[in-house]
């Protein structure tokens, strides 16, 4: 004859106040919910035939309708012949822990799902540069598919051009910093140069530590195309293509603020009194800015004396 011994918080995991006359194999697997039942069923089928220990989590449905999570966790204690004795086990509730797990998998699905849609590319990479992920704007931005981009080098996906300051960027990422407005070329599968912005963001693991890095990559190059063309429609003259006075006056206040802080500009002043001493004024140019001269101030009957400009 078959003996059952339980607690009554083993019954209260089945929603119930108090112990129950009778709990059976059977009366278990009745609560146990129908999508469940022949997973717990194989369980301990498999464990009773020669595994011995089973662990399994499982739905139930309560007398009052509601549904929760339970784990049941034990081992079959079998005789000299082999032949099964008794069982020992427990059982818990992990209904608030399922509920956390479903709620972060849902957020974790919506997120995937956001980048996957995103315009930017999102690349998830290891801090020595290991590609884990590449959504379909990666792969049309930069010409491989995920499957051919996954486990490789990013170097060799998407290399950039000129240096790259890649190894100290991973030193900040894996010290928890993200990392924005950052610019960089790099070659597409096709051989041709884009020009991207970067943000860069740590992975952080489990435990905290920081494991991986993820880009958002935009294509700006259009964008920088533009604003090159602008800045040369400032300052050449659109008949001729020459250097108009805007950019010959910048170029001459450049010129002039690097010889004075290096010491090449200096301006000289008579030895007596009432020689011509120079002076240093600035003035507004024909453009509206401010540029450079030396003048000479002289008695009436002196000669007039330039400054001069010495390197």
């Amino acid at each position: 004859m078959n003996t059952t011994t339980r607690s009554l918080r083993h019954d209260q995991c089945f929603g119930y106040d108090a112990l129950l006359p009778e709990w059976t194999y059977q009366t278990f697997l009745a609560h146990v919910h129908p999508a469940d039942r022949q997973r717990v069923a194989d369980c301990f089928e498999g464990a009773l035939a020669g595994v011995g220990a089973y662990d399994v989590e499982f739905r139930v449905a309560w007398p009052d309708g509601t549904e929760h999570w339970l784990v049941s966790r034990g081992q079959f204690v079998r005789g000299p012949q082999g032949d099964p004795r008794r069982v020992g086990g427990i059982v818990g509730d992990v209904t608030a822990r399922k509920q956390s797990e479903q709620t972060a998998l849902a957020a974790v699905t919506r997120l995937a799902g956001l980048v996957q849609s995103m315009g930017d590319a999102v690349v998830t990479h290891t801090l020595d540069g290991v590609i884990r992920s590449w959504n379909p704007a990666a792969a049309e931005m930069f010409g491989w598919t995920a499957q051919e981009a996954l486990g490789r080098p990013l170097s060799e996906i998407a290399p950039s051009e000129g240096s790259s300051p890649f190894a100290e960027r991973m030193t900040a990422v894996a010290a928890g910093q993200s990392l924005t407005g950052l610019g960089s070329t790099r070659r597409r599968r096709d051989g041709s140069l884009i020009e991207v912005a970067l943000t860069l963001s740590p992975v952080r693991g489990p435990d905290g530590a920081v494991v991986a890095a993820t880009a958002v990559v935009r294509d700006v190059t259009g964008q920088r195309r533009l604003e090159r063309e602008l800045l040369r429609q400032a300052l050449h003259d659109s008949l001729s293509g020459l250097p108009n006075r805007a950019l010959l006056a910048d170029r001459l206040e450049h010129a002039l603020a690097s010889a004075e802080r290096s010491g090449r500009a200096g301006w000289s002043s008579a030895p007596a009194s009432g020689w011509p001493s120079a002076r240093r004024s600035r003035r507004a140019s024909s453009c509206g800015r401010p540029t450079s001269r030396c003048t000479t101030r002289s008695a009436p009957d002196a000669p007039a004396r330039a400054c001069s400009w010495r390197r």
